[in-house]
């Protein structure tokens, strides 16, 4: 009885190894097991959100989004492209591409990659290193607009996983006027200016 209990105990034993072996060989299969390698992200986001959007913006100002671009994995990682896109599927036509050799571009419609921010690609990120790239949103006209900042790279395991898409949205709006009365002011203030300086010459 005893040897029997004991054999039992032994292939209860074998069952549980094996099956975390199987579960193991799945994970690692399927790369819940592994952690990606590139992480983008934003301040106003809570982990990867994977979009982005400026608000309401009036013409003639703008407002700039700043994305972080990190090496987090155990080996270093590449960035090939980073664009302005169109669509978020092929083609990416029109695209802005600040590295084409022919024709440079920062600027899809009312969307621009700050160049004094883009590192130039492919980028080569050790482990730990990181970059900050500025999209700046100036609206040309009214209403919804909408481009995609994408990136190509050679982190396997999503997110953002090799090809990552992250949607800017912003919309512009028409400036404000002005009151009346702030009209007034403002003349009696640069009024009050003129006088003490004509009263410094003098």
């Amino acid at each position: 009885m005893i040897n029997k209990g004991v054999n039992r105990m032994r292939l209860v034993s074998i069952h549980v190894i094996v099956a975390f072996l199987v579960c193991g060989i799945a994970l690692s299969v399927t790369g819940i097991v592994h952690a990606e390698d590139l992480e983008i992200s934003n301040p106003s986001w809570d982990g990867w959100e994977g979009s982005y959007d400026f608000g309401d913006v009036a013409l003639g100002e703008s407002e700039t989004a700043t994305f972080r671009f990190e090496s987090i994995g155990s080996s270093r990682v590449i960035i090939y492209l980073l664009w302005l896109t169109s669509a978020n599927t092929p083609p990416y036509d029109p695209i802005a591409n600040p590295d084409d050799p022919i024709n440079p571009t920062n600027c899809l419609g009312s969307f621009c990659i700050d160049p004094a921010t883009h590192p130039g690609f492919p980028n080569v990120m050790a482990v730990g290193d990181f970059f900050m790239v500025d999209v700046i949103f100036a609206p040309l006209s009214l209403g919804e607009q909408n481009v995609y900042l994408y990136s190509y790279s050679d982190d396997r395991y999503p997110p953002p996983g090799t090809v990552s898409f992250i949607s800017l949205e912003g919309t512009g709006v028409e400036a404000s006027v002005p009151e009346p009365s702030t009209l007034i002011l403002l003349g009696a203030g640069l009024a009050g200016v003129a006088l003490l300086k004509k009263r410094f010459k003098n």
